[in-house]
């Protein structure tokens, strides 16, 4: 099983790293993916990043009082909550209610009952869930290491109470953040075309279009939302500017249209034909995207 682990800051890059370490100690057949470890010298970190988010089968978000409003870890969380079906916040040194995509998911603190707690959530997101007794002793085993990692990663300044400037991207860090953005999505939405036609029982007279395209129009808005916080140098808020680039009435003719052909497919079929779909709108927004910004730069 795959795990992606988020992180940002120094305090959560250290504890990301301890939990790599320590994920893979608890159970050999999971995967845990960390960025600084990971990313190979040389390669294309946006590529990596996206590929990792679009595999991961659950995810870990590393979060300490200096990165809790950090734009990126948000919009990782967005992504990974529909990409995944299991999405943790690690709490460091933090108790109380988290904000925007965060808040709806369950947390466990940096402690050992939390950790516990984490690797409860793991576990039964995996293919194969080893035994309880065997978590806790393989935790009881573990444990120390970890937490002497948490002890010793480095403190870090108080949360500013302004808007951090790293959500202000310039023209390579907005492509890279759609980039990333949709991967991340594509197979979630290509799944959620797939369970929708199965409640027509795989009928296409008995598909409800209205219904289709309002259950696939709301993953991508929520996924948009996750971009809310960013904004682009030339081009302003992020989210504002792929409403202009993709208004939600084009979108929901777009989508129709596409949607048809999907149903017209055998069942079998469909799930790739779905994706297929996803995977060209996504192309022809981003030719949007990138002529808006030629226009601009001229």
């Amino acid at each position: 099983m795959a795990v992606f682990i988020s992180w940002s800051g120094a305090r959560s890059k250290v504890v990301g790293a301890a939990l790599k370490t320590f994920l893979s100690g608890v159970n050999a057949g999971w995967e845990p993916w960390v960025s600084h470890k990971d990313i190979k010298v040389s390669s294309d970190w946006r590529a990596e990043i996206a590929k990792s988010i679009n595999q991961a089968r659950a995810a870990v978000v590393c979060i300490s009082p200096a990165t809790l409003k950090s734009p990126w870890v948000q919009f990782e969380c967005g992504a990974l909550s529909v990409s995944t079906n299991c999405v943790c916040p690690y709490l460091i040194d933090i108790k109380g209610q988290l904000s925007g995509p965060l808040a709806a998911l369950q947390a466990a603190e940096a402690t050992k009952p939390g950790t516990l707690a984490l690797l409860h959530a793991l576990n039964g997101s995996a293919g194969k869930a080893i035994p309880t007794k065997q978590i806790e002793r393989r935790l009881e085993k573990l444990w120390p290491a970890l937490e002497q990692s948490l002890v010793a990663a480095p403190t870090e300044d108080a949360p500013s109470q302004t808007e951090p400037q790293y959500n202000i991207l310039d023209e390579g860090g907005l492509l890279d953040l759609l980039e990333i953005h949709f991967h991340a999505s594509a197979e979630r939405l290509s799944r959620v075309i797939e369970a929708r036609l199965k409640e027509f029982d795989n009928d296409p007279s008995k598909v409800n279009f209205q219904l289709l395209v309002d259950n696939v129009e709301r993953v991508v808005m929520e996924g948009r939302s996750c971009l809310t916080r960013f904004r682009s140098e030339s081009v302003g808020p992020l989210s504002e500017f792929l409403d202009k680039c993709l208004p939600s009435d084009v979108l929901r003719i777009r989508l129709e249209d596409g949607l048809r052909v999907v149903v017209t497919c055998s069942p079998r079929a469909r799930r790739a034909a779905a994706y297929d779909l996803i995977q060209k709108e996504q192309a022809s927004l981003q030719k949007k995207v990138r002529s808006l910004l030629a226009a601009i730069r001229h």
